[in-house]
Protein backbone atom coordinates (compact mmCIF):
# COMPACT_ATOMS: atom_id res chain seq x y z
CA UNK A 1 0.00 0.00 0.00
CA UNK A 2 1.18 3.37 -0.78
CA UNK A 3 0.20 6.36 0.74
CA UNK A 4 0.57 10.05 -0.36
CA UNK A 5 0.60 13.49 1.37
CA UNK A 6 -2.61 15.19 2.25
CA UNK A 7 -2.33 18.12 -0.07
CA UNK A 8 -2.07 15.73 -3.36
CA UNK A 9 -4.99 13.40 -5.37
CA UNK A 10 -5.94 10.10 -8.17
CA UNK A 11 -6.10 8.44 -12.58
CA UNK A 12 -8.03 5.67 -15.09
CA UNK A 13 -7.64 4.18 -18.56
CA UNK A 14 -8.26 5.75 -21.70
CA UNK A 15 -10.46 7.95 -21.65
CA UNK A 16 -9.92 9.06 -18.57
CA UNK A 17 -13.52 10.77 -18.16
CA UNK A 18 -15.25 7.65 -19.08
CA UNK A 19 -12.87 5.55 -16.82
CA UNK A 20 -12.99 7.32 -13.91
CA UNK A 21 -16.45 7.93 -13.60
CA UNK A 22 -17.20 4.20 -14.73
CA UNK A 23 -17.75 2.27 -11.68
CA UNK A 24 -17.52 -1.44 -10.17
CA UNK A 25 -20.17 -2.54 -8.00
CA UNK A 26 -19.90 -1.55 -4.18
CA UNK A 27 -20.09 2.22 -2.43
CA UNK A 28 -16.19 3.16 -2.80
CA UNK A 29 -16.72 2.30 -6.76
CA UNK A 30 -19.70 4.21 -6.99
CA UNK A 31 -18.26 7.87 -5.32
CA UNK A 32 -20.15 7.33 -2.39
CA UNK A 33 -18.74 8.07 1.12
CA UNK A 34 -18.50 4.41 2.64
CA UNK A 35 -17.53 6.33 6.16
CA UNK A 36 -18.08 9.22 8.10
CA UNK A 37 -19.95 12.70 7.54
CA UNK A 38 -21.81 12.31 4.03
CA UNK A 39 -19.83 13.93 1.15
CA UNK A 40 -21.38 14.89 -2.28
CA UNK A 41 -21.58 12.66 -4.94
CA UNK A 42 -20.96 15.55 -7.54
CA UNK A 43 -17.42 16.64 -5.86
CA UNK A 44 -16.24 13.33 -5.72
CA UNK A 45 -17.01 12.47 -9.24
CA UNK A 46 -14.83 15.54 -10.09
CA UNK A 47 -12.09 14.53 -7.73
CA UNK A 48 -11.97 11.08 -9.83
CA UNK A 49 -11.93 12.99 -12.64
CA UNK A 50 -9.11 15.32 -11.86
CA UNK A 51 -7.47 12.36 -10.50
CA UNK A 52 -7.92 10.32 -13.79
CA UNK A 53 -6.65 13.05 -16.34
CA UNK A 54 -3.60 13.44 -14.38
CA UNK A 55 -3.00 9.79 -14.20
CA UNK A 56 -2.67 9.90 -17.93
CA UNK A 57 0.78 11.86 -17.22
CA UNK A 58 2.12 9.15 -15.25
CA UNK A 59 1.07 6.12 -16.95
CA UNK A 60 3.80 4.01 -18.67
CA UNK A 61 3.62 0.48 -19.70
CA UNK A 62 5.89 -2.18 -18.15
CA UNK A 63 8.28 -3.38 -21.07
CA UNK A 64 8.03 -6.54 -19.69
CA UNK A 65 4.35 -6.87 -19.34
CA UNK A 66 3.98 -5.24 -22.99
CA UNK A 67 6.90 -7.70 -24.57
CA UNK A 68 4.68 -10.91 -22.90
CA UNK A 69 1.64 -8.88 -23.95
CA UNK A 70 0.03 -8.85 -20.67
CA UNK A 71 -2.94 -6.38 -20.58
CA UNK A 72 -5.78 -5.98 -17.88
CA UNK A 73 -7.43 -3.59 -15.75
CA UNK A 74 -6.32 -2.86 -11.84
CA UNK A 75 -8.87 -1.21 -9.63
CA UNK A 76 -7.22 1.04 -7.19
CA UNK A 77 -8.86 2.26 -4.11
CA UNK A 78 -7.91 5.34 -2.67
CA UNK A 79 -9.26 5.69 1.10
CA UNK A 80 -9.09 9.36 2.67
CA UNK A 81 -9.67 9.97 6.21
CA UNK A 82 -9.73 13.54 7.77
CA UNK A 83 -5.76 14.34 9.18
CA UNK A 84 -3.96 11.42 7.12
CA UNK A 85 -2.38 11.22 3.46
CA UNK A 86 -4.76 9.53 1.43
CA UNK A 87 -3.86 5.44 1.04
CA UNK A 88 -3.65 3.86 -2.54
CA UNK A 89 -3.95 0.11 -2.80
CA UNK A 90 -4.92 -2.67 -5.41
CA UNK A 91 -8.49 -3.50 -4.70
CA UNK A 92 -8.40 -5.98 -7.69
CA UNK A 93 -5.84 -7.12 -9.43
CA UNK A 94 -4.78 -7.49 -12.96
CA UNK A 95 -3.77 -10.86 -12.76
CA UNK A 96 -0.35 -9.52 -13.73
CA UNK A 97 1.79 -7.89 -10.42
CA UNK A 98 4.06 -5.84 -12.76
CA UNK A 99 0.94 -4.13 -14.25
CA UNK A 100 -0.38 -3.95 -10.41
CA UNK A 101 2.63 -1.92 -9.15
CA UNK A 102 2.45 0.61 -11.95
CA UNK A 103 -0.70 0.94 -11.92
CA UNK A 104 -0.53 1.84 -7.78
CA UNK A 105 2.71 3.70 -8.77
CA UNK A 106 0.59 6.09 -11.22
CA UNK A 107 -2.16 6.40 -8.56
CA UNK A 108 0.11 7.92 -6.24
CA UNK A 109 1.94 10.27 -8.93
CA UNK A 110 -1.55 11.65 -9.92
CA UNK A 111 -2.39 12.17 -6.01
CA UNK A 112 0.64 14.78 -5.69
CA UNK A 113 -0.36 16.06 -8.98
CA UNK A 114 -4.29 16.16 -8.81
CA UNK A 115 -4.96 18.77 -5.13
CA UNK A 116 -7.66 17.36 -3.43
CA UNK A 117 -10.85 19.99 -3.12
CA UNK A 118 -10.49 21.76 0.66
CA UNK A 119 -14.44 20.31 0.89
CA UNK A 120 -12.96 16.79 0.59
CA UNK A 121 -10.06 16.88 3.04
CA UNK A 122 -11.94 16.67 6.38
CA UNK A 123 -14.14 14.17 5.07
CA UNK A 124 -13.45 9.90 5.30
CA UNK A 125 -14.26 8.59 1.87
CA UNK A 126 -13.29 5.87 -0.57
CA UNK A 127 -12.84 5.88 -4.56
CA UNK A 128 -12.52 3.28 -6.70
CA UNK A 129 -10.15 4.21 -9.56
CA UNK A 130 -9.69 1.61 -12.38
CA UNK A 131 -6.34 1.80 -14.72
CA UNK A 132 -6.50 0.35 -18.10
CA UNK A 133 -3.20 -1.75 -19.57
CA UNK A 134 -4.12 -2.36 -23.37
CA UNK A 135 -1.44 -3.17 -26.25
CA UNK A 136 -3.71 -1.34 -28.37
CA UNK A 137 -2.61 1.85 -26.70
Amino acid sequence: MSTVPAQAAPEAREPAAEAASASAAGPASSGEPVIGEPVAADLLRQYRLDLASAARRYRAYPAVARTRGWEGVVELTLKASPGLPPAVSVGRSSGHAVLDAQAEDTLSHAVLAAPMPEALRSKAFALTVPIRFSLEE
